[in-house]
């Protein structure tokens, strides 16, 4: 397992061995891997592969995407840094095995997903950078877009990153159209709030996530309850919702957040 320190440092090392500014947004990364002599192909690759990572005969480094996918640029460049962060964390691993094809998906149960994953966030939108740009800004829809975009990374990891450094009170919870809760995150002030178990079995129906996926539809800040999700919360707390849909696996990203002068009545009332 690697630790994150370790893949901050690794995705650091990166951007100043490619001769990029050690913060800021990253232009066209196909450019770039191959301006450092990576081999880049757009292929297709096996259904639910977005991409590969591989050591050739010759001893170069080749990435490859699956050109059948049509999630959008931001995708892609998440896919390619995600596999820079194979070469830069896995090397030997690749040595052994050639070449690793990695999965459609964000948060995956592989240990050397995830830490790709990480890595691929922190040398598109390093922390210090992020934090900047996300400044006084709300846990919406039209946040993560602009983050999302700012940086050119996918809307999931924009999510993640968001609530790493947040100081707000907020969850995701992400759905499929089964109407199944895949699982949920929590920011720290949030998992400090409310400490019961994470989420998880069918939506509620009394949710806006139910009926985004019904209609196949997106909302943003739309109010609710927030035991419309948390039914055993213990304070009639306001919240917002905003529903996101990925163009992959069928996923809708469900971010809730507490309204702050319930949240902090709550909190005052329970001797937080």
């Amino acid at each position: 397992m690697v630790s994150d320190a370790l893949i901050c440092a690794k995705a650091a090392q990166l951007r100043e061995d490619f001769g990029i500014s050690p913060d800021g947004p990253i232009g066209d990364i196909r450019a770039l891997i191959q301006k450092q002599g990576y081999l880049y192909t757009e292929t297709r690759l096996p259904d639910g592969c977005s991409g590969e990572s591989k050591i050739n005969a010759n001893g170069n480094y080749c990435i490859t995407y699956n050109n059948t996918l049509s999630f959008g640029e931001n995708y892609l460049r998440f896919t390619l840094a995600h596999e820079l962060g194979h070469f830069a964390l896995h090397y030997d691993y690749l040595q052994g095995e050639n070449s690793h094809l990695s999965r459609v998906e964000f948060n995956s149960k592989s240990e050397i997903e995830r830490e790709a994953d990480r890595f691929a966030i922190h040398f598109l939108a390093p922390a210090e950078s992020f934090i900047k740009e996300m400044q006084h800004r709300d846990y919406s829809r039209e946040t993560i877009s602009h983050l999302s975009n700012f940086f050119g990374i996918s809307i999931h990891a924009t999510i993640r990153h968001f609530m790493d450094y947040t100081d707000l009170a907020c969850s995701l919870i992400v759905c499929n159209e089964n109407f199944e809760i895949e699982y949920e995150h929590r920011s720290e002030k949030m998992n400090a709030t409310y400490k019961m178990p994470f989420l998880n079995g069918k939506l509620l129906g009394s949710t806006y996530a139910y009926e985004c996926i019904k209609n196949s539809k997106e909302v943003d800040n739309s109010e609710l309850m927030l035991s419309d999700w948390y039914e055993n919360f213990p304070h009639k707390i306001g919240a917002t919702e905003s529903v996101i849909r990925l163009a992959y696996n069928g996923k809708f990203l469900a971010m809730v957040t507490p309204n702050y002068s319930d949240l902090n009545m709550y909190l005052e009332e329970s001797g937080y």
